[in-house]
């Protein structure tokens, strides 16, 4: 089977872990266009803003069967 999915979301990969929000990556996940903060660091409304540009990445989650112990 072949699942084929195209998404960008903008943002760089912080030096160390920050934040104590959100979980997994979102410590070290710095989306564009919020003054160099982590997900992790973000408020509820931001972090709900990112969320949506990221779904693409839960469906391939979940796709893949990735549970956090895997």
């Amino acid at each position: 089977m072949i699942k084929v999915s195209d998404y960008v979301l903008d943002g760089s990969i912080a030096q160390e872990p920050r934040g104590k929000n959100g979980y997994g990556w979102d410590r070290i996940f710095i989306p564009e266009g919020y003054a160099g903060r982590t997900r992790a660091e973000l408020n509820q409304m931001e972090d709900t803003a990112t969320y949506t540009k990221i779904k693409p990445f839960a469906a391939l989650r979940d796709f893949l069967g990735y549970d956090g112990n895997n």
